[in-house]
């Protein structure tokens, strides 16, 4: 009886052996295992800054001989618009190389101006001021963007990809504060609070980019991006200030 249980355990054992070398079994323990399906949604952060001015700069001097005494007129705009932006992104790939997108982004916008008219004694002279009146204006900037982006490689591919991005883009003004003095040429200044109303609260644009994105081991996804917008409509129109058409900023997001 023992000797038929050692050659039953004998041939299990043989058995076991022959399945464990088979090809099937050596092709399924060498499997490449299959990449995990990256998700295609992803929300995060901007940050960036501008690089060019929110509002056009003026710095102009006048001289007026038709009147007495002659004049000349000093007028300077200095944009105060922030060059910095902050705020959220959210980003899908709808395939191996388009993606869609939107942000919410926040700045402060804003100028200052200057005009003085003061008598002319000579041409390069100016004499008494005759009257001096500046402004400051501020304002909240909400940017919402709305994008579609063009991969030069599937996502599917390891590494960093570039794009090209376009789209529209819509910003909405809001909290506008004006201070506004004139001093006489007795110096006597009067101060005014009343705010001078935006050319326009809403302005549409439009905007065309490029960039790069990268991901690290985790999933964290980083995107540079440089984009030019052009404001279809003006913020800021009062006076000598007038906001600039022209937008062109750097930003890097950060997308989980």
């Amino acid at each position: 009886m023992l000797q038929y249980l050692r050659a039953a355990g004998a041939a299990v054992l043989l058995a076991a052996c022959a399945v464990a070398a088979s090809p099937q079994n050596q092709a399924s323990s060498n499997k490449i295992p299959v990449k995990k399906e990256e998700k295609r949604l992803s929300v995060g952060f901007t940050v960036g800054g501008m690089i060019t001015s929110g509002v056009k700069s003026v710095s102009t001097s006048v001289n007026t001989s038709a009147t007495t005494p002659p004049t000349v007129t000093d007028t300077l705009v200095d944009s105060k618009t922030a060059r910095y932006l902050v705020g959220g992104s959210v980003r899908y790939d709808v395939g191996e190389r388009f993606g869609v997108g939107a942000d919410l982004l926040y700045r402060r916008g804003g100028y200052d101006t200057a005009i003085s008219i003061s008598e002319q004694v000579t041409a390069d002279e100016n004499g008494d001021l005759l009257l001096s009146t500046t402004e400051q204006t501020r304002a909240n900037l909400i940017d919402i963007p709305i994008l579609g982006r063009y991969y030069f490689r599937p996502r599917s591919d390891d590494g960093a990809r570039a794009f090209v991005t376009g789209g529209l883009a819509m910003r909405f003004v809001s909290g506008l504060k004006t201070t506004s003095e004139t001093t006489d040429q007795d110096l006597v200044t009067d101060t005014d609070l009343t705010a001078i109303g935006p050319a326009n609260s809403f302005v549409p644009g439009v905007l065309i980019g490029a960039g790069v994105r990268a991901k690290d081991d985790v999933g964290v996804k980083v995107d540079l991006e440089f984009r030019l917008t052009r404001w279809l409509n003006p913020v800021f129109q009062s006076g000598p200030a007038n906001s600039n058409p022209n937008q062109a900023e750097a930003m890097v997001s950060f997308t989980f």
